[in-house]
């Protein structure tokens, strides 16, 4: 180990005649996590045995030392078989080739790779025992035979860093794909390529600069070529999914953002997004909508009426009501948006004890006596009619048990329904009660209340 570049290196510990190493080629590769004074460090090997083909000949071996204080504290030996769908981790399944890298995507885990498998990730267990596999990259997004690749950690992001050759099997540069959600889900981010690509063998490695500013080296061979890239955020933001918790490590991030949500011409729906849109961005998205914010309760004769004006913007983790465009909108399942900055944040909008709560997560239910949701121009309440409340919508709550009829006003000052469902909300609708939940019948078809068809 070196403890100044400048000087001599120096002998850091040592490990002799450890257990199952015998005629084992120890140090073949060594992955580090940690500093010098206090590690982990995995060091793995080939073991040599007579048996030829398809016997142990070739096995990886490996031994997990802890470092503390600058001194080895412990080992523990990795059992004879590290497993990956039932083959034995060996040169003869695997190659000669093998890499051993720090997981960034938790403590104890590691990622092993070779020019005849994917990256695999596994844990590290307990003494003689085999380690545990946890996932494998696809081959459809990164094939075997590319290898030399580095990971680290922007933000609390996990990103991998790859050579990648061309199909003569040249080097032809380097890869940049986001590991946060581990390797079985990677996405490619960017390709950045050599003028010509070269023949040899490659690795990367990759730095960061400033926020998710890479310096990146590739090596091949003897030569060493640089790139200087900006890493380019995606997140998926989808309404069954737990919104807060997926979007977490990109909270105060420019992205690029995809809603999976349907939307369809002419329909009012209630709206919460994790990111603001100004009124382009609306309109490049939506054409001829119109954005509605909750503003006023009015006690209008028997009636409560919920005011709703219209607004130019939308702000992150705020409820809204949307009314899509009639003619120059087609239905869709979502869409895609850049340069958002993303905020998981939520803010209520609360008047006279009424409050429009904002949902960002999937799989809810709203179910309260106090809670409420709407259909066509009136609040239901969720303790009679339970609902399921998928994300990216919103409801209401109320300080105190509603003793009128509440309806929903908009800027016109007419009471205007919401045809969550399409078509025309009274003619030929009726309503029951079936598993607990508000069922909408418009002639053979069955809804819920969030417009979703029931089979």
């Amino acid at each position: 180990i070196w403890d100044d570049i400048a000087g001599n290196p120096r002998e850091w510990f040592t490990e002799q005649f450890a257990a199952n190493s015998y005629r084992a080629d120890m140090g073949y590769t060594m992955a580090l996590s940690g500093s010098s004074t206090a590690c982990n460090i995995l060091v793995t090997g080939r073991h040599y045995n007579s048996g030829g083909a398809g016997s142990s000949d070739g096995t990886v071996r490996m031994h997990y030392f802890t470092i503390e204080g600058g001194s080895k504290k412990s080992r523990i030996y990795l059992g004879n078989t590290i497993t990956k769908e039932g083959a034995t981790y060996n040169t003869q399944n695997i190659g000669e080739d093998i890499y051993l890298s720090a997981s960034p995507m938790g403590s104890g885990r590691f990622i092993i790779d070779a020019d005849k498998m994917v990256p695999s990730e596994f844990q590290v267990g307990g003494n003689a025992t085999d380690v545990t596999a946890l996932c494998n990259m696809d081959a459809a997004i990164l094939p075997a035979k590319y290898n030399g690749a580095t990971y680290l950690t922007i933000n609390g992001m996990c990103f991998m860093v790859t050579p990648y050759e061309d199909a003569s099997g040249k080097v032809a540069g380097v890869k940049v794909l986001d590991i946060n959600h581990g390797l079985a889900s990677a996405k490619v981010m960017q390709t950045l390529n050599l003028a010509t690509p070269v023949a040899g063998t490659a690795a990367a490695t990759a730095v960061k600069v400033d926020e998710f500013d890479l310096a990146i080296t590739l090596v091949v061979d003897a030569a060493i070529y640089t790139f200087e890239t900006s890493i380019e955020l995606e997140v998926a933001v989808n309404e069954n999914a737990d919104n807060t918790t997926a979007l977490a490590p990109y909270v105060g991030e420019s992205v690029t953002a995809t809603v999976e949500r349907n939307f369809a011409p002419n329909r009012y729906y209630t709206l919460t997004l994790p990111f603001d849109m100004s009124a382009g961005q609306i309109a490049s998205v939506f054409g001829d909508a119109t954005v509605y914010e909750f503003y006023d309760v009015v006690e209008a004769s028997s009636e409560m009426l919920l005011q709703f004006s219209r607004t130019t913007a939308i702000e992150a983790g705020k409820p809204y009501v949307l009314l899509t465009a009639k003619g120059d909108f087609d239905a869709m399942d979502g869409f895609t948006i850049e340069n958002v900055t993303i905020n998981t944040d939520l803010e209520p909008v609360e008047i006279d004890g009424l409050r429009m709560v904002p949902v960002l997560d999937g799989g809810g239910i709203i179910n309260g006596a106090d809670q409420y949701y709407i259909w066509e121009n009136a609040l239901y309440c969720a303790g009679t009619y339970p609902q399921d409340m998928p994300g990216l919508r919103a409801y209401f709550t109320s300080s105190a048990p509603l003793s009128m009829r509440a309806r929903v006003v908009f800027e016109e000052n007419t009471a205007t329904s919401l045809p969550v469902i399409g078509g025309e909300t009274n003619n030929g609708v009726r309503k029951i009660m079936k598993d607990g939940q508000l069922i909408i019948i418009r002639g053979e078809e069955q809804y819920n209340v969030q417009g979703q068809r029931i089979d």
